[in-house]
């Protein structure tokens, strides 16, 4: 997952958190780590690119999952279909509100590009950290 609307880089993303705490002291490479591509176009091209790179790489091995207080898996918010891919989801104000502790700056965003449960399942593991 990742917030839509955060500069590159920025502190809060997903991406920095992973980086920071999962990649740095795993000493894992960049590589080995997909992303979704927030930054450079419409979030629904990154959707589908970010789908079709995961068929490229013939799919996920680890799937890194995290748990929400009101039980979204990812960013996939309580009824989510289970047959989605990855989109575009707007988080609701319960995500939102236990995120903010996380953006002590008031910029927390409404909006996320998430793995759907599809996705999500097609991994070949699955590790949920709650």
């Amino acid at each position: 997952d990742e917030y839509v609307g955060l500069p590159e880089g920025h502190p809060s993303s997903f991406r920095s958190y992973v980086e920071k705490r999962v990649m740095g002291p795993l000493r894992i490479h960049r590589d080995q780590f997909a992303f979704p591509p927030v930054h450079g176009g419409p979030i629904s091209e990154a959707a589908a690119h970010y789908e079709q790179a995961l068929k490229e790489a013939n799919g996920v091995d680890l799937q890194l999952l995290g748990i929400g207080g009101n039980g979204h898996v990812g960013f996939n918010e309580p009824g989510s279909l289970k047959n989605s891919r990855t989109r575009l989801v707007e988080l609701t104000p319960e995500t939102i509100q236990a995120n903010k502790v996380d953006f002590p700056g008031g910029d927390m965003p409404s909006e996320a590009l998430s793995m759907g449960i599809e996705t999500i399942l097609s991994a070949r593991s699955l590790v949920m950290l709650a």
